[in-house]
């Protein structure tokens, strides 16, 4: 059969023997055709810093299909692209009621990802060594006052796990002395956790040379 090379929208390729590519090339075309954005002009980040937004601004759109289309499509191309990770979070929160704020917000990322169409994840040989790196936006979201975390694993310099996600309970730990010595356990903690997990998996599929570290998050 010889060695894989596409698969659900992956491509993945061999620069060396030892490494593999993986990126979504045809599918981010193919959703910039959907979205009639293939001549957009590239933008260099996928969200503008410090843009928050209500789940209310802006007129909500007549016909959503199209924003919830292009936002699902958008969490499948997560898979090789953590770098929108982040915002592809924040604008799934509006799925519900989606306006033309929100739909700006999802132009914005299309146009991004027009500029780094070939961009992916590289895989090769390293140290058997788990890290992790953590932040958070600390409450930012002005509709429900809570935060967005995030996390990236890596084994040896291969990315293995991410996400980006809202944090479910509000928290008071910003109130007090103690406040910043607490958010900084909380999302050091998010890093550690997502660190023993991996290397559970890899333990399970007898490798014992993983060792651990949680490299600091990062806090605003």
């Amino acid at each position: 059969m010889g060695k894989l090379t596409y698969f659900l929208g992956l491509q993945v390729s061999y620069p060396t023997p030892s490494a593999i590519f993986v990126n979504q090339t045809k599918y981010i075309r193919d959703l910039l055709h959907k979205a009639g954005m293939t001549t957009s002009k590239p933008c260099p980040t996928p969200c503008k810093p410090h843009t928050q937004v209500l789940s209310t601004s802006g007129e909500p759109l007549k016909d959503p299909t199209l924003y919830r289309s292009i936002v699902g499509a958008l969490q499948y191309l997560t898979f090789t692209k953590p770098d929108i990770a982040y915002s592809v979070n924040t604008v799934f929160q509006y799925m519900t009621n989606p306006t033309e704020v929100h739909f700006h917000m999802v132009q914005r990322i299309l146009r991004y990802i027009q500029g780094t169409l070939t961009y992916g994840i590289h895989f090769g040989p390293g140290p058997w060594h788990l890290s992790a790196y953590s932040d958070s936006d600390w409450a930012t979201d002005p509709s429900t006052k809570r935060s967005t975390t995030g996390c990236v694993v890596f084994l040896g310099a291969n990315p293995i796990s991410w996400q980006s996600k809202r944090y479910v309970h509000l928290s008071n730990t910003s109130q007090g002395s103690g406040g910043g010595m607490e958010k900084s356990s909380l999302f050091s903690g998010i890093g550690k956790g997502g660190v023993l997990v991996v290397k559970g998996i890899v333990h399970d599929k007898c490798v014992n040379q993983a060792y651990c570290s949680c490299k600091w998050c990062g806090l605003q």
